[in-house]
């Protein structure tokens, strides 16, 4: 059973944090590894001993996924799956674990941000996905669109202008202009999660559960 323990407002965003207190059942992990670049190079040809190669360039690089999935059974014995990415909690069988979760909005669904472990005294913390859940999607998008359709509009109504030349030129602009907008989303992404953090309902909340 999941419980309301703290309630704001931040940088324009409401929030609620959630806990889900319950005892480990079972507890899973999976990896996994993307690869991402390219090798470019490495052929030639020899002719009568002689010949020539192309040196081999390029890259590789790899990026590990850690995803973990935990039974829980709550207090009134309803079984749950806690689904979790690149946040992994050190529990086994029989461990009590408090789960917080973060909610934006009037959204009934958000990202578990934070755990302890009542058997190991542990906090565990996990601030990317608390991050995640507070940048301003909707206003990202909102002003990537109208960026792009202002730069689509004018560039549309110069002389002799195509239809593709626009559209690869609104959607360059557009590309260069969401890389700067999405770096300022994170920053209040940023600021938005250390206010939550520093929410006095919730801190009050986390030391009495540590001292019980």
């Amino acid at each position: 059973m999941s419980r309301l323990i703290a309630e704001g407002k931040t940088l324009g965003c409401m929030y609620k944090i959630y806990d889900r207190t319950g005892t480990v059942g079972h507890s899973e992990t999976r990896s996994e590894t993307e690869l991402s670049g390219d090798i470019s190079g490495g052929s030639g040809y020899s002719v009568g001993g002689t010949g020539f190669s192309t040196p081999v360039s390029g890259s590789i690089s790899s990026r590990t996924h850690n995803d973990q999935n935990i039974f829980l059974t709550d207090e009134t014995g309803k079984e749950h799956v806690i689904e979790l990415k690149d946040f992994l909690i050190p529990c086994k069988q029989d461990h009590k674990l408090t789960l917080f979760l973060l909610t934006k909005g009037s959204s009934e669904y958000g990202s578990y941000f934070m755990a302890y472990n009542h058997n190991t005294g542990e906090t565990y913390k996990h601030g990317k996905s608390i991050r995640s859940e507070l940048f301003p999607i909707k206003a990202f998008l909102a002003v990537l669109g109208i960026f792009f359709l202002y730069v689509f509009l004018s560039v549309w109504t110069e002389p002799d202008s195509g239809f593709l030349g626009t559209l690869f030129t609104a959607l360059f602009a557009s590309v260069l202009f969401g890389l700067i907008l999405g770096a300022v989303g994170w920053l209040v992404a940023l600021g938005r999660s250390l206010i939550v953090n520093q929410n006095l309902e919730f801190r009050n909340y986390i030391t009495a559960i540590a001292q019980r």
